[in-house]
């Protein structure tokens, strides 16, 4: 299995919100919040500073270093004295819940382009196909709780842009015919717009809550690539938004982004949501947190560690997704016991066979959610 995780940086396409928005912050927060907040969840390069500058009575954005030079500001958001209290955005009842879940990947016929599958020995099976089993699973256990539920995808093998990837292929024959691999269109220009879709069907939703469901896998490069090494590690995590890289703020669209989660609470009651679920994988799923004070984390490098099994990182959804978010990273697909149980089809979910670990982590989620909601 090829495990890659990619911080997609975009073109602005249609975006049309302004730092209007943020008005309602000027005068408000404390100067002290701001920089911890940045210092704490929202700067993992240097290289960012030359896009922002935290004065003594504002923070102030920039378009570019160059207008950073010649103080060319773009926005200036001024302090106030205020240190807000964290507030749950779960003020109603979990059957008045509104809750998005994006199923990762696409899977089935796709799942050799995306290269997100596990071959080993006589083992096969594909992530992309295991996240929508466990999104299906979890969204019947939250709708019999009364919760309204969006599925960003309805298909294994299938994504929520609205083209299929070979009828659009058909029409940008300026990719195809340089003799670049699909599997490099795929990931490079297709899954783009297909995150660009996801973000944008959630943020119509209004959800109160987001999940991103996605299995894991390390170490799993052997010299043939069509097969996947097997390993003793296995281990949970969940990314939250933040860790801004190099060039990561060099977009009006990113610098909105930076500023939304330094205003709004959106980060920190996901950071509260992401603390629960690593509680419950840990519990319900028999396997443990990540641990560590490295930046960079065995294979998912540009992420700042928040607690134990928790991290932030700026993945395209984690950015582009507006509201308290968890994308959630569990078991090791390539662990040589998870990778048996993953292979199995011993369940069922709405009629479709699927591994029993599956049924146990939508089941994680949905205890998961189902305290938080008790707590708060």
């Amino acid at each position: 299995m090829k495990f890659f995780l990619f911080t997609f940086l975009f073109a602005v396409q249609v975006f049309s919100a302004t730092y209007d928005d943020f008005s309602v912050y000027q005068h408000q927060l404390s100067k002290t919040y701001v920089t911890d907040k940045i210092t704490h969840f929202l700067q993992y390069s240097e290289e960012i500073e030359n896009y922002f500058e935290v004065c003594e009575e504002a923070l102030v954005l920039y378009a570019s270093p160059e207008d950073k030079a010649r103080r060319n500001e773009e926005y200036r958001l001024v302090f106030g004295d205020k240190k807000p209290e964290i507030t749950a955005k779960f003020t109603h009842p979990l059957n008045e819940a509104r809750i998005a879940i994006d199923p990762g990947h696409f899977g089935g016929q796709f799942a050799r382009l995306e290269e997100r599958y596990v071959e080993m020995e006589n083992l096969y099976f594909d992530e992309g196909s295991l996240a929508f089993l466990t999104a299906l699973q979890l969204k019947r256990k939250l709708e019999e709780k009364g919760c309204t539920v969006l599925l960003t995808r309805q298909a294994i093998g299938q994504g929520a842009y609205s083209e299929n990837f070979f009828d659009w292929l058909k029409n940008h024959p300026e990719y195809w015919e340089k003799g670049v691999p699909l599997s490099t269109i795929f990931l490079r220009h297709y899954n783009r717009l297909d995150l660009r879709a996801r973000a944008e069907a959630i943020n119509n939703f209004k959800p109160d809550l987001t999940l991103l469901i996605h299995y894991n896998a390390v170490d799993s490069d052997l010299p043939n690539s069509t097969q996947t090494k097997a390993t003793k590690r296995n281990f949970n995590l969940v990314f939250i938004p933040g860790a801004f890289c190099k060039g990561e703020l060099a977009t009006s669209e990113d610098r909105y982004h930076f500023l939304r989660l330094i205003c709004t609470q959106d980060l920190e009651q996901s950071y509260q949501m992401a603390q629960e679920l690593v509680t419950y994988f840990t519990n319900h799923l028999r396997v443990p947190p990540l641990k560590t004070a490295k930046r960079d984390i065995c294979g998912f490098g540009n992420s700042l560690v928040s607690a134990d099994g928790v991290f932030c990182r700026n993945l395209c959804l984690t950015r582009l997704i507006e509201g308290p978010l968890c994308y959630g990273e569990t078991l090791i697909q390539n662990n040589e016991e998870e990778a048996i149980e993953l292979s199995k089809k011993e369940g069922r979910v709405e009629g479709i066979p699927c591994p029993k670990r599956v049924i146990d982590v939508a089941e994680a989620y949905f205890e998961a959610i189902t305290s938080f909601y008790e707590d708060h």
